[in-house]
């Protein structure tokens, strides 16, 4: 059974990505398609479910099932889940999200124009007056490095980089203090100040600060989380490990 819908779902998905059946489009009835490919209609469901959790169907009610494309965010939301669920350890996630940037960095800084430089400058600005704002803060740093990646021109490492620096948001991010903030902003400044002048050792040199920061909050998040964890065993309990 488990083969049958996975065949079926595989055909389907190929159908829309090669265009046969294009967004927007109704696709057939579950019993038209359990017809065509001579499958019961529970394998057809549950080929259609697989499908709909892609993004690459949605049901209208009433109306059936029709094509649809995953937007940028459902990818990314995607990607971001599947980094997290594999438990992948933290220091691994940091040292990708640091090559990643490094990496649009080679583009960046040849790409950018003068619209992106002031756009950059401008979220700075907002950031200044949010520094005793964590969450507003936050939000503001995460767009500061989405527009960064996307002046790479490069759509795939955009994605990349908005699914690593989710999860990294989601491990910590600049809750710390006030004046991690006003650090970040300190490379923030660095980072466009290198981009205008199009000097790529500068903006490396950015960027590892900028991830040297982010690590140091990581450990002192994990830390303080050791720490309470601690806190929470009881007294005979500890006790009776230092005992032992």
């Amino acid at each position: 059974m488990e083969l049958l819908y996975l065949a079926v779902q595989g055909d389907i998905e190929n159908k829309i990505h090669l265009g046969i059946w294009k967004e927007n489009e109704q696709i057939p009835s579950e019993r038209i398609l359990a017809e065509q490919y001579g499958v019961s209609r529970t394998v057809i469901r549950d080929a259609l479910k697989g499908l709909a959790g892609k993004n690459l169907i949605v049901n209208r009610i009433g109306k059936g099932n029709y094509v649809s494309r995953p937007q940028e965010a459902d990818v990314v939301d995607l990607m971001g889940s599947a980094i997290e669920w594999s438990n992948i350890p933290v220091p691994q996630i940091i040292n990708a999200r640091e090559d990643m940037e490094l990496l649009i960095a080679k583009y960046s800084v040849y790409m950018i124009t003068e619209t992106g430089i002031s756009h950059l400058e401008e979220l700075i600005q907002q950031m200044d007056h949010a520094i005793y704002d964590m969450g507003k803060f936050s939000v503001l740093d995460g767009q500061f490095h989405m527009y960064f990646a996307q002046t790479s021109g490069n759509q795939v490492l955009k994605i990349f980089e908005r699914a690593l620096n989710m999860v990294v948001d989601r491990k910590i991010i600049y809750g710390g203090t006030v004046k991690t903030r006003q650090n970040a902003q300190v490379e923030h400044r660095m980072m466009v100040r290198a981009l205008e002048e199009h000097s790529l050792s500068d903006l490396q040199i950015a960027i590892k600060r900028h991830i040297a920061c982010i690590r140091a909050q990581i450990f002192q998040s994990e830390k303080r989380k050791t720490e309470s964890a601690k806190k929470r065993i009881p007294k005979e309990e500890r006790n009776y490990k230092t005992t032992v």
